[in-house]
């Protein structure tokens, strides 16, 4: 992101979103209520009485945001609250404002809250880098493109099986290799697992053609479940890049204290209680607790942040992302036990 002007008294935002994470980001700073101004196209009737599309620059005022992630477009409805020209102004009309990559928005906000400010720390330190997840096993593969926020599955192969249909390793890592060969410059690093020697064939056979980062992990399944297992087992190499895998390492990490029932604590009033008593390291928090609880999540945040904890706050549609709701949306690692 190109941060333009910040004014943090005036409640001023200006910025440019150079990846599509950024604008998925940018849907969740820009809320109802804000004001956003930008050009804009707008269908108007002239004195001759005729229609015609026109070049205009207006301000809305915020009722409701959507990112779109196959257009990669973000589009901001409103009602027209100032703008220019004048003549062909209709202050109080329903319009809407769309931004893609590379666009200028003008943001002014009610408030600029922890949460804000965190959501532009990540869109600073966004990098819009994709990392290539290669699932492999004797049997099958899967390949999985990892955003910062998102996965898609891009490609799946059968190999055959048994003695008759049985295939060299070079035949069988041929159209992974192929597909290397017209893609491998999008991804910053690949990871290679499964549960079995061939992601470490794999491996080697890519490693021999291409100088890139390459990491190899064991997990147990060629699926969806596999790629999940990848993250909750943790690779520092790939979590300091992908959103993604740094929050499912988080849930990951309070499950399993909630499970021996040490030095965490998962209930509002808990977590309350373990801000007031100076304890909360990690806080863990939903943006969809955030979007119900607005003011509260405000102030549990600045407290928070006045205390030096860490803060995740947990935003990609995922498995992760439901475990957490499902125990209430909030959550947080200790520094020490809580007194009773």
């Amino acid at each position: 992101m190109r941060l333009i002007k910040f004014d943090e008294k005036h409640k001023i935002i200006e910025f440019v979103c150079n990846t599509e994470a950024e604008l998925w980001l940018a849907a969740k700073l820009i809320e109802k209520g804000d004001f956003v101004k930008a050009s804009t196209d707008r269908k108007v009737k002239l004195d001759s009485g005729r229609t015609e599309r026109i070049k205009m620059f207006l301000e809305l005022e915020v009722s409701d945001v959507v990112f779109n992630a196959t257009s990669s477009m973000l589009r901001v409805k409103g009602r027209i609250v100032s703008g220019k020209p004048e003549e062909f102004l209709d202050i109080g009309a329903a319009h809407s404002l769309e931004f893609g990559v590379g666009d200028k928005i003008f943001l002014k906000k009610h408030a600029i809250s922890t949460f804000h400010k965190k959501l532009l720390e990540r869109m600073k330190q966004s990098k819009g880098k994709k990392i290539l997840v290669i699932l492999i096993d004797e049997r099958k593969a899967e390949v999985y493109a990892v955003r910062e926020n998102s996965f898609s599955l891009i490609l799946q192969l059968d190999f055959p099986s048994g003695k008759r249909y049985s295939i060299g390793e070079e035949k069988k890592f041929n159209k992974i290799l192929e597909f290397l060969s017209r893609n491998i410059s999008e991804y910053s690093a690949v990871v290679i697992a499964g549960p079995g020697f061939a992601k470490e064939k794999l491996a080697l056979a890519i490693r021999e053609k291409y100088r890139k980062k390459i990491f190899t992990k064991a997990v147990g399944s060629v699926t969806i479940s596999g790629l999940y297992e990848l993250f909750r087992k943790g690779l520092p190499e790939i979590s300091k890049e992908v959103q993604l895998a740094s929050e499912i390492e988080a849930v990951e990490n309070l499950l399993k204290r909630i499970a021996v029932d040490k030095k965490v604590c998962y209930s509002l009033e808990d977590v309350k209680k373990a801000l007031s008593f100076n304890a909360v390291e990690v806080l863990v928090i939903s943006d969809s607790f955030i979007d119900k609880n607005r003011a509260l999540s405000a102030e549990l945040l600045e407290e928070a942040e006045k205390q030096r904890a860490e803060i995740v706050i947990v935003s990609c549609k995922g498995e992760h992302k439901d475990k957490l709701n499902a125990i209430g949306g909030i959550a947080a690692l200790l520094r020490f036990e809580l007194p009773c």
